[in-house]
């Protein structure tokens, strides 16, 4: 059967007829079978040669915040039970020294807080760091040393010899798939500099995506502080509309993340650089799934809730079948299971055999070619007149 969906938030008529599909498949590939060791050493990571399958993303919204005030517990666990491959922390706030984005400063609360943070982690765990000499921002990216290292890591997007000033951007390109963790920056209540500030990181991130590597799966993690459709908004939908100055330009009213230009920036990006939005496609629409990752705690947004938080993928891995599951770690009603933050986690795994399947292909074409050995499929669908939505 063949599945169409509406991507848009229009209704779709499909006029009655038929479509014909032809299905030429390149390569006939046996099936793989991937044996991981019962005991793991890290002595041992230049043997390994899986590729990353599960994805932890968290807005933690203070490293040293969240030590300071006993929340990572839970975070522990959740780590020890899941055993992500990669995991994705933005907001961590910790500072640098100019130059060194991939090192706390020396010596300070920051140094002791990364330190304290890690330890557990080390011993499974590469990390990766994008801070800001301001405290602002950053990233730390940690991925499972038992997986594949990344031939490259890169902490920008075209310049990747300059590191991003707020660590917005950390670009790891494994042989089986890129992954590009985020944290784009937050227009709050719609100043003419943090509307122009997001205009020009959205125009950065479609040129790169846009210019990517696309011989292998992409992958955007992160806090990409836009919403993406309505039900993405908590109700009433006035409330964020009246959050902020009046433009000249009504689409840039509102709150952050909320506002027409923004949102139709991101549709625009998400098109035309062909990726996807994993749990609209996955989760949306099971019954009692968590929609917001982001909940207000106090004031006016408490109890408001918000979805800016994603794992996107090219459009190609999610029709082949890659995305296993795509969903919001949480525990219930508020902030229960957001470990202290205003953000929660997301969680993405990818399908196994898809993975094994796209290892074995990437290895078949880059040493010889393969006689294709599977005929043209022809078929014809009789479909009824209706709509899609």
């Amino acid at each position: 059967f063949i599945i169409i969906e509406n991507h848009t938030e229009e209704v779709i008529t499909l006029p009655p007829g038929k479509l014909s599909i032809q299905i030429t498949p390149a390569v006939c590939l046996p099936s793989t079978t991937r044996c991981i060791p019962t005991h793991y050493h890290k002595d041992d990571e230049d043997l390994v040669t899986r590729g990353p399958l599960t994805c932890f993303s968290w807005n933690m919204n203070g490293m040293h915040a969240r030590l300071r005030k006993g929340d990572l517990a839970p975070f522990y666990t959740r780590v020890a039970e899941r055993q992500p491959d990669i995991i994705a922390l933005q907001e961590v706030m910790l500072s640098c020294l100019p130059g060194n984005c991939s090192t706390p400063t020396p010596l300070s609360k920051c140094a002791e807080a990364w330190e304290k943070f890690y330890q557990p982690l080390m011993a499974d765990y590469r990390a990766y760091l994008s801070l800001s000499t301001t405290k602002y921002g950053g990233q730390v990216v940690l991925v499972r040393r038992d997986v594949t290292a990344p031939d490259t890591v890169e902490y920008n997007f075209h310049d990747g010899a300059n590191p991003h000033v707020d660590g917005r951007v950390i670009r790891l390109h494994f042989p089986q798939a890129q992954f590009i963790c985020v944290y784009a920056p937050f227009s709050g209540e719609g100043t003419p500099e943090q509307c122009a500030r997001r205009a020009t990181w959205d125009r950065q991130l479609e040129d790169h995506l846009t210019s990517r590597d696309h011989e292998v799966p992409c992958f955007v993690l992160g806090d990409l502080n836009v919403t993406n459709y309505a039900e993405d908004i908590s109700a009433p939908a006035a409330f964020w509309h009246e959050i902020g100055p009046r433009h000249d330009d009504p689409s840039h009213d509102g709150f952050g993340g909320t506002t027409p230009a923004e949102r139709q920036r991101f549709h625009t990006i998400l098109h035309n650089t062909h990726m996807l939005d994993t749990w609209h496609h996955h989760t949306s629409r099971v019954h009692g799934a968590a929609r917001y990752t982001w909940r207000g705690h106090y004031g006016k947004f408490h109890g408001k809730g918000l979805r800016l938080d994603y794992c996107l993928a090219d459009t190609d891995t999610i029709l082949s079948g890659g995305i296993l599951e795509s969903y919001i770690l949480h525990n219930g009603a508020g902030n229960d299971g957001a470990m202290g933050s205003d953000h929660h986690p997301i969680w993405m795994q990818l399908t196994e055999k898809w993975l094994a399947h796209r290892t074995q292909k990437k290895s078949v074409a880059g040493s010889t070619a393969v006689r294709p050995e599977c005929g043209l499929v022809e078929m014809e669908i009789e479909r009824d007149s209706g709509s899609c939505s």
